[in-house]
């Protein structure tokens, strides 16, 4: 038992250290935390790096009048997908909310599996609707 305990401590010591050294530090005079590098805000509000690893990122697609579900993004090469989510309110009105992912590198979004698959066994990016 005795050794147990001597193992979490140590554990618990180790994630305190790395948790000092990340990049991030607590201004007094905001009462807020400072961030050394501001964010990056790519296409379609996908991931820091998208445009990287996509290249030029097409922001054309819309899940305007679309019923719910997933939709491959012919204008990205398919590298592209949305869950397109519309909500209705209590006064009627209908919103829908759109979230975008990218694939993994090397595999697209199949419109008929409704996942990234690798290019090679994936449903040619021009079928989809």
């Amino acid at each position: 038992m005795k050794v147990f305990a001597i193992v979490v401590v140590a554990s618990l010591a180790t994630a305190q250290v790395q948790f000092i050294d990340e990049p991030i530090r607590f201004n007094d005079a905001t009462n807020d935390f400072d961030y050394e590098e501001p964010g990056v805000f790519e296409p379609l509000n996908l991931p820091s790096g998208a445009s990287f690893l996509l290249g030029d990122i097409s922001p054309a697609f819309s899940c305007a009048d679309r019923p719910y579900g997933y939709y491959a993004d012919v204008d990205n090469y398919c590298r592209v997908f949305h869950i397109c989510n519309p909500s209705l309110f209590e006064d009627g009105t209908v919103q829908t909310y759109q979230y975008s992912f990218m694939c993994n590198a090397g595999s697209i979004f199949d419109q008929n599996a409704l996942t990234c698959v690798r290019e090679f066994s994936a449903t040619p990016c021009e079928y989809a609707p």
